[in-house]
């Protein structure tokens, strides 16, 4: 994977197949994950967050650095590290 705002999409994958739990349907995802497991901002937040939502999804994990727009129609999730996503995704198996 070339884009590192995948980064957290596939860290994502990964939890959830290692867990044996699919991911929710209407969950987006993006950001880079650093060495050090931190979740970086990448480029264009609202354009993703714009085009998550025209593709159908209403809740999106972001770097914890992106700031909601005002009228936006998609809940944001955000995180610090890939621990806090890892966390997130348990407590959305809950």
């Amino acid at each position: 994977v070339e884009e590192p705002a995948l980064d957290v999409a596939v860290a994502a994958a990964v939890i959830s197949s290692a867990a044996d739990r699919p991911l929710p349907d209407d969950l987006a995802f993006f950001g880079e994950v650093g060495l050090l497991g931190e979740i970086r901002a990448v480029g264009r937040p609202a354009e993703r967050l714009r085009e998550a939502r025209a593709l159908g999804f209403t809740r999106c994990a972001v770097p914890a650095s992106v700031q909601p727009a005002g009228d936006s129609e998609i809940s944001l999730l955000p995180l610090g590290d890939v621990r806090e996503l890892g966390r997130l995704l348990q407590a959305l198996e809950s």
